[in-house]
């Protein structure tokens, strides 16, 4: 297995989101040695909250790199880290381009700068 890196999307079961029953997507924020920065991501749009969290919309043009099926979001300050093994499989997808830029400044650093 590779290991994740900053800017791929994996799906992960565990440590789970607050007290959701189900696993959910995350990004790869950063990866020192053998535990990755990820943030959590959610597709529940009731829960979004505009200037905080960070959208990404099924219709830009770089949305399918993700591999995520629906529009989503990034939850701001739900960061946790994690062991790499936690991120199982292969990633889902990754940012890439404006959307990647647009992540940058919401996270306050470059994706892989560390």
């Amino acid at each position: 297995m590779d290991s994740p890196r900053p800017g791929e999307i994996y799906f992960l079961e565990r440590p789970r989101l607050r007290r959701a029953t189900h696993g959910h997507p995350c990004l790869v924020l950063r990866v020192e040695g053998g535990v990755a920065t990820v943030n959590f991501m959610s597709s529940e749009f009731a829960l979004f909250r505009p200037g905080t969290d960070l959208a990404f919309y099924a219709d830009w043009p770089e949305f399918k790199a993700t591999g995520l099926d629906k529009s989503s979001f990034l939850i701001a300050g739900e960061a946790v880290s994690v062991p790499v093994t936690a991120l199982k499989g292969r990633a889902l997808g990754r940012v890439a381009g404006k959307l990647k830029a647009l992540v940058d400044d919401w996270w306050g650093e470059v994706l892989g700068a560390h």
